[in-house]
């Protein structure tokens, strides 16, 4: 079973998310020629990372959610670390799942790699507010990985805060067969803040391959001359 409930809904959630990404970029080069800075990322990125890393970080507004463990989590909670962010709800049938598993195993990989998970924090940011409470977070986003931290909020807060990413969701309507059997449509992204607490990356579904995400990682980090 598909997360997203027909093939028109999975293209308008992918289209939507390209097309908010495409606003950042356009956004970020504007911002640099009125800057008089170089408005092409070639000029000082690896190739590798054209496509992944933006042209330059963009700050974001401030945030209130809470975490699973029913702390608060905003934008003192994202400074001094990097900050992977997936955006999805735990009712999800397959996406959801799939793609914490792969930050899981991205995770062995950065273990075994000196300094590879210093200052590393995962984010499972729940679209779901009806349904995913944090104790529901507790149970669910653990499961994969126990330094994973699940997080929600009033639903106009996850709206702003997934607006500023790019990322995509649509809650239906209510279902005559109950809250249980519903299913939202979303985008499969991961979104990376530097240590700033600045958007400054996103790994689309095409990159989804353990060893590749953190391969792209530990390149992003040295490019911001990390060692």
């Amino acid at each position: 079973m598909s997360v997203f409930p027909s093939k028109i809904n999975r293209r308008q959630a992918i289209l939507a998310t390209l097309g908010g990404t495409a606003l950042v970029l356009i956004g970020m080069r504007l911002q640099s020629a009125l800057m008089g800075r170089p408005t092409d990322p070639t000029l000082t990125m690896p190739k590798e990372l054209i496509g992944v890393l933006l042209p330059s970080p963009r700050e974001l507004q401030p945030f209130s959610l809470i975490d699973h463990h029913e702390r608060p989590f905003g934008p003192e909670q994202v400074q001094g670390v990097w900050t992977f962010l997936f955006f999805g709800y735990t009712h999800c049938p397959d996406v959801c799942p799939l793609s914490m598993g792969l930050l899981a195993e991205t995770y062995e990989i950065l273990g075994k790699q000196p300094g590879g998970l210093n200052k590393v924090q995962s984010i499972f940011v729940s679209v779901d507010t009806d349904r995913d409470s944090p104790e529901q977070l507790k149970n669910y986003v653990p499961y994969f990985n126990p330094d994973f931290l699940g997080v929600t909020g009033k639903q106009e807060a996850i709206h702003a805060f997934a607006k500023q990413l790019g990322a995509y969701y649509a809650i239906p309507p209510k279902s005559d067969k109950g809250d249980e059997s519903q299913l939202i449509s979303h985008s499969s992204v991961f979104f990376l803040l530097d240590p700033a607490g600045k958007f400054t990356a996103l790994f689309q579904p095409q990159l989804h391959q353990p060893a590749t995400m953190a391969d792209l990682f530990l390149k992003i980090r040295k490019h911001y001359g990390e060692p």
